[in-house]
């Protein structure tokens, strides 16, 4: 399952060293936790080496957030079909994360001003400030934002 998903991956353009490290923490993380909750092995959950595979392209492109891949692999493993088109899936369910620059920018500006005393002590150099912002913007965006993103945008918006 791990080789065919990482190959998948690499001829999707994903790094080999990479796609090899995403294909193994998806089946210990997500498989493993759904297969010690059912009792069975990761190879007996009804996730393909493909749809594995497609699951890490969409988040090595940041389409989508951990939550979004985790609730995938989910549905993945519920529905048994191993044809399912996982980003179409991601699509059906609203999991596809907002790439709109201009709407994450809209989304902290907002937090910013409705949160000063955070927004403040993160100019200052309170790095662990940013949690509480990135928190608001999260909830803002309805999870449809990659928060690796949002903070990344956030400390170069306050100056960071």
């Amino acid at each position: 399952m791990h080789d065919e998903a990482s190959a998948f991956m690499v001829s999707r353009g994903v790094d080999s060293t990479r796609a090899g490290r995403l294909a193994a923490n998806l089946i210990l993380q997500n498989g493993q936790k759904r297969a010690n909750e059912r009792g069975v092995l990761v190879s007996q959950l009804g996730i393909s080496s493909s749809q594995l595979g497609q699951l890490g392209v969409l988040r090595e492109k940041g389409s989508i957030n951990s939550n979004s891949l985790d609730e995938l692999f989910g549905l993945l493993c519920e529905s048994g079909q191993t044809s399912t088109d996982v980003e179409a899936l991601a699509t059906e369910r609203g999991l596809i994360v907002v790439q709109d620059e201009g709407a994450l920018l809209a989304w902290i500006d907002q937090v910013i001003a409705a949160n000063p005393k955070p927004a403040e002590d993160l100019r200052s150099g309170k790095l662990q400030a940013a949690g509480r912002l990135i928190g608001e913007i999260m909830k803002l965006a309805a999870g449809k934002a990659d928060a690796k993103v949002v903070r990344e945008a956030l400390l170069k918006r306050v100056g960071q």
